[in-house]
């Protein structure tokens, strides 16, 4: 059975334990909490100096249609990964390792850029997971946080890991076990503000009307926009924008 030490291995670990700052440590929760106010989306943060989660987002739980176990405000990570099938522990696994493999060479700026996205089932819900360093020292890794959010993919995988500052991806193909680079999708400013109206509540006629379109071109391209992401609706290429750091 796969549990939260197995995500706390020899090559992620410092041999050394480092203290991290209490202020420090104080501003990274606070800004985990008021990201899951702001977005509802679940938040984890991992300490792999002392190898243990230091706060899950109790919303979490609500996704399962399950309470926190014996009423708590927080939730631990094993209890995350019950509701986690077997197959796709094994995925989040090979992703732990495979991710800090990528990272074992990069300056400590470089590491805490990057952002390792994938997909799988939780509960009866697939959603979207998004991990990034946020304290590296010295080439190790000391937190970092993941936000987990509703998916609009099908199937588990789609394991994709990018740089704000690169023009390209990686793809990992688990079968060929190894990274793969591909050109970024990217958004026209048109194609932005199309999904930030749309975002705001704003209906295709009232985004026509601000723009200067007529309500069928917007609408036009509202199907442009969604087949270019591959998706089928203007919600899922909200999520997917959103996930993808596409805005």
């Amino acid at each position: 059975m796969i549990r939260i030490q197995d995500f706390f291995q020899d090559y992620n670990v410092l041999k050394t334990p480092y203290e991290v700052d209490e202020s420090f440590m104080k501003g990274v929760l606070h800004t985990a909490k008021a990201h899951v106010r702001a977005t509802g989306d679940g938040v984890y943060i991992l300490d792999y100096s002392k190898r243990q989660v230091v706060y899950v987002s109790p919303n979490i739980a609500k996704w399962c249609n399950l309470t926190p176990p014996h009423g708590k405000n927080t939730i631990g990570l094993d209890w995350y990964l019950d509701n986690i099938s077997k197959e796709d522990l094994q995925m989040l696994v090979e992703i732990n390792q495979v991710a800090f493999e990528f990272w074992k060479d990069m300056s400590d700026e470089e590491c805490e850029d990057y952002v390792v996205s994938y997909d799988f089932k939780f509960g009866d819900a697939m959603v979207n997971q998004r991990y990034t360093p946020i304290l590296v020292k010295d080439g190790s890794i000391i937190l970092a946080m993941c936000e987990v959010s509703p998916s609009q993919s099908k199937v588990s995988g789609n394991i994709v890991i990018k740089s704000s500052k690169n023009e390209y991806i990686h793809i990992y193909s688990r079968e060929e076990k190894k990274w793969k680079k591909e050109n970024k999708t990217t958004l026209t400013q048109k194609e932005k503000q199309i999904i930030r109206s749309t975002v705001k509540g704003l209906s295709s006629a009232e985004i026509a009307n601000i723009s200067g379109n007529s309500e069928q071109t917007i609408k036009t391209q509202k199907r442009n926009l969604c087949h270019k992401l591959g998706v089928t609706t203007m919600q899922e290429a909200i999520r997917l924008a959103i996930n993808n750091g596409l805005l």
